[in-house]
C-alpha cells in the first residue's frame, strides 16, 4: 500500500479487532494482487471482493497467527507492532474494491514475507467478514522499472482456449532462442484447474513455478508461471539473448520466443504471442523489478 511500512494504526487496530459482539456466521471475502512478489517503490493491482457495503480493514503483519475475535472467530495474521491496518473504503453494490498501491521505497533488506488479511464488518447487518490470508514477498527494488544487465526471474500469464472439465497433464518447456534450441527448465504435472489444490506448482530443482491456474466462465484455462534462471543453473543467473515457451494442455500447445536480455525493450504488461509479461527481476544495479500485473 502506499507508504505501507511506514504507518502504523495501533488505535485504529484496538477499536476494530476488539470489539465484543455477538458471534455471527463469517461470509466470505477474498483477497489478491496481481502477483505474489512486490517490489519496494513500484505499484501493484490489489482486489477486494466482499458483501456489498462491507467496511474493509487491511492488516498487513509479520506472520500467520491465530487472535481470538468474538465476530469471527478468528483472525489468522499477527497483531501488535509491527503489523499495521489500513482502511480499504466500503464496497459498492458490486462487491469488489480494486486499486493500485505501492510499497514504499526502502533499503537495507533482502526480501521478507509480509502476510495480508482483510477484516470487514457488514453495514446493514453488522455481521463480520474475513478474507483469507494472503502471503507476499517484499523484495528490496531500486526504484527503476528499467531493466538491466539480464533477467534473472520472468513472470508471464497466458490462456489456453476452451479446455476440457477435469484433470489433465500440464507441460512446460523452456528452451534457448526457438523451438530447436536446448531446454532450459522443463515441467510435467497433473492438474485439475477446476480445483488446484497443489497450487503453486514447482518442478525438481525450484526453476518453474505455476502461480496461478483458473477456468474463466468462457471455458478458457489461464496459467501463470514464473521461471527462475538460477534455479535452473544457467550461466551468471540469468536468461540469454532470446527465450522460447511452449506450453501444453489438454492437447493444445501455446509455442513462442522472445527477447530477454533487456537490451531490447521489455517490460511488464508487454505482450509477445500468446503471452503477457507479469513481472520480472533483473540483475542489473539492486535487482530492479518490473511491476504492474
Amino acid at each position: 500500500m502506499h507508504s505501507l511500512l511506514l504507518r502504523v494504526a495501533i488505535g485504529l487496530t484496538a477499536s476494530l479487532l476488539c470489539t465484543a459482539t455477538a458471534r455471527a456466521d463469517v461470509l466470505p471475502a477474498t483477497i489478491s494482487i496481481g502477483q505474489p512478489t512486490v517490489e519496494t517503490g513500484q505499484a501493484f493491482s490489489f482486489t477486494l471482493q466482499a458483501p456489498p457495503n462491507t467496511a474493509a480493514f487491511l492488516i498487513v503483519s509479520p506472520g500467520p497467527g491465530h487472535v481470538p475475535h468474538a465476530g469471527l472467530g478468528s483472525i489468522d495474521v499477527q497483531l501488535g507492532f509491527p503489523s499495521q491496518v489500513f482502511f480499504l473504503g466500503v464496497t459498492g453494490q458490486d462487491g469488489l474494491i480494486v486499486r493500485m498501491d505501492e510499497v514504499a521505497c526502502l533499503n537495507g533488506f533482502d526480501f521478507f514475507d509480509g502476510y495480508m488479511q482483510v477484516i470487514g464488518k457488514v453495514v446493514q447487518t453488522s455481521t463480520f467478514v474475513k478474507s483469507n490470508v494472503l502471503k507476499a514477498t517484499i523484495v528490496e527494488g531500486d526504484c527503476d522499472q528499467d531493466c538491466e544487465g539480464g533477467i534473472t526471474k520472468l513472470g508471464i500469464q497466458t490462456e489456453i482456449s476452451n479446455v476440457p472439465a477435469g484433470p489433465g497433464l500440464l507441460e512446460i518447456v523452456v528452451k534457448d532462442k526457438d523451438e530447436d534450441g536446448d531446454i532450459w527448465m522443463s515441467f510435467s504435472q497433473m492438474v485439475d484447474p477446476a480445483n488446484p489444490v497443489g497450487i503453486p506448482y514447482f518442478n525438481t530443482e525450484a526453476s518453474v513455478e505455476v502461480e496461478a491456474l483458473s477456468i474463466d466462465e468462457e471455458g478458457d484455462l489461464v496459467i501463470r508461471l514464473e521461471v527462475d534462471a538460477v534455479m535452473a543453473g544457467l550461466d551468471n543467473g540469468e536468461l540469454k539473448n532470446n527465450t522460447w515457451f511452449e506450453i501444453s494442455f489438454a492437447g493444445q500447445t501455446l509455442a513462442h520466443g522472445f527477447h530477454t536480455s533487456c537490451s531490447q525493450p521489455i517490460e511488464v504488461g508487454m505482450v509477445f504471442g500468446p503471452y503477457t509479461v507479469t513481472n520480472l527481476i533483473d540483475v542489473g544495479p539492486g535487482g530492479g523489478m518490473g511491476m504492474g500485473m
